[in-house]
């Protein structure tokens, strides 16, 4: 398994393909063949699988998956978190400071 970045730079607003769909700043944890595949595109690049883990500066909030959002903006309390999209709820997340 590998960790997969969709980096915001230069990248559509939503890639689907090989059995995966992402936003921008989603990581997502597919297989070594989906990764390759995912890797040959220039919006993709590979996580290091501690470095979401081990980061506690809280300033890449694109880094986290989608439910690891999910989970800080209920400790948030955030109205309407289960219908945002990843974007919605990293606008949502730092609008709370």
């Amino acid at each position: 398994m590998a960790r997969i970045r969709h980096r915001p730079e230069n990248s559509p607003s939503r890639y689907r393909g090989v059995g995966v769909s992402t936003e921008p700043g989603e990581v997502v944890e597919v297989g070594e063949e989906t990764a390759e595949h995912l890797l040959s595109k220039p919006w993709f690049e590979l996580v290091d699988a501690n470095s979401v883990e081990d980061d506690d500066d809280g300033d890449d909030l694109g880094q986290l998956t989608k439910d690891e959002l999910l989970e800080l903006a209920r400790e948030e309390d955030i109205t309407g978190r289960s219908s945002m999209t990843k974007s919605e709820l990293i606008a949502a997340l730092e609008a709370e400071g």
